[in-house]
């Protein structure tokens, strides 16, 4: 207690050097937290399929036929097929001719745990609740039928064969949306890399023209009335090779580009070396911004530490005569910079917050910006700790007194 009150005394002697302490650390925390936040956008959107791109095989574009999967994955024999489907469903009895039906994507398993995208309301497909024969559909915001989270409607196809859903989900706006490329690349467009897997879908860009979507799982689809041994296969599509020789997966590509991926299928190898390429290249940009802040961090913590522990010298030369060790000393230094670290990490925290909440930035708060806040608050905390004892220790008290 007696060395906290020693470090709360220190920091009322004098406030206007303790704020501008504090300011500086609370930027240089701040400042690394979002150049880490700026550094994991870049991987965001690869992570979820990196398995499958560091694979053998393509990633094509089932986007101008709808094709059976028993038909394909015939065709294409061993390698694996991993795929969103398509259906042409009705929504409360519309006119599929006339009204505006929604494209209705069905996801594997694999393509919902793979990438959750931002919620309006309710919750993605992987949260759904157990199947009983209602099916569980998300779907995209200001659709044409108003269907909001908790709504039941009903599912008709062509030959009129119906089954109830309820609305679990609905996505947030101008939202990345996986293979679905009935949607637009409007931020994207053919860069031959992992953003090749996203479409966005944004309500100003599509409603025109009367597209909405509705998402259901593949496994409620297959157990629904609409399923008859088969599914329509659309959107973006892995096809693994895995295991096989070149030549044989070869064939495979070839197959693909004259039957049934035509204007896009392209070799993993190729996607998954133009992904790297696309984060080197903006990596190469924020190391060394990233590398910068670190070494001011270390020289600023080292400076401002020390211009403390020099101004503190007379007050800790009075502790000493009274009694107290230097290692007490450097104990009330640590705790009056622990006290500093904790506001600088209050505002850093509150400021990041309100940049995440009021701007449309890629700042997050996740596990790597803790760490990363917390290294640079461990450092300041290490130096606190050792420089007064390398001050102190080449420091006699009475000389100390006598400068003063």
């Amino acid at each position: 207690m007696l060395f906290f009150k020693s470090a709360l005394k220190q920091l009322k002697m004098n406030p206007f050097m303790n704020i501008l302490i504090v300011i500086q650390l609370a930027a240089v925390i701040a400042i690394l937290s979002a150049l880490v936040s700026l550094i994991e956008s870049r991987l965001e959107f690869y992570i979820p399929f990196k398995d499958e791109f560091s694979s053998q095989g393509y990633l094509c574009n089932f986007d101008l036929m709808v094709y059976s999967d028993t038909e394909v994955k015939e065709q294409i024999g061993e390698a694996t097929l991993e795929c969103s489907y398509w259906d042409n469903l009705a929504v409360n009895e519309q006119d599929l001719e006339n009204d505006p039906i929604a494209t209705t994507y069905i996801y594997s398993d694999r393509y919902i745990e793979a990438y959750t995208p931002s919620m309006e309301s309710g919750e993605w497909l992987n949260k759904q609740t157990e199947y009983s024969g209602l099916l569980h559909a998300v779907v995209t915001p200001n659709n044409p039928m108003n269907l909001k989270t908790g709504d039941e409607f009903t599912l008709t196809d062509s030959l009129g064969t119906s089954q109830q859903a309820v609305v679990i989900g609905v996505v947030e706006d101008n939202q990345y949306t996986v293979g679905a490329s009935f949607y637009n690349q409007t931020d994207l467009w053919n860069r031959n890399n992992f953003y090749d897997m996203y479409y966005t879908y944004n309500s100003e860009v599509e409603l025109p023209y009367g597209s909405w979507g509705i998402y259901l799982t593949e496994e409620e689809y297959r157990n629904s009335n609409f399923y008859n041994g088969s599914l329509q296969i659309y959107g973006m599509a892995f096809v693994l090779t895995d295991g096989m020789s070149q030549a044989e997966s070869e064939q495979i590509g070839s197959i693909l580009m004259a039957n049934y991926s035509t204007l896009y299928t392209k070799d993993l190898s190729e996607i998954n070396s133009n992904s790297f390429d696309f984060v080197k290249e903006q990596l190469y940009i924020l190391l060394p911004i990233a590398l910068c802040i670190f070494f001011l961090t270390m020289i600023t913590s080292i400076s401002v530490v020390s211009i403390s522990v020099s101004s503190q010298l007379k007050t800790y030369a009075v502790y000493y005569i009274c009694g107290a060790k230097w290692s007490s000393c450097s104990v009330i230094s640590f705790i009056y910079s622990l006290i500093i670290c904790v506001a600088s990490g209050i505002i850093s925290i509150a400021a990041l917050l309100l940049l995440k909440n009021k701007t449309e930035t890629v700042i997050s708060l996740g596990l790597w910006e803790w760490a990363v806040m917390s290294a640079a608050a461990l450092l300041y905390l290490v130096f606190s700790a050792v420089i007064p004892l390398l001050i102190t220790h080449a420091s006699q008290p009475k000389e100390i007194l006598k400068k003063e």
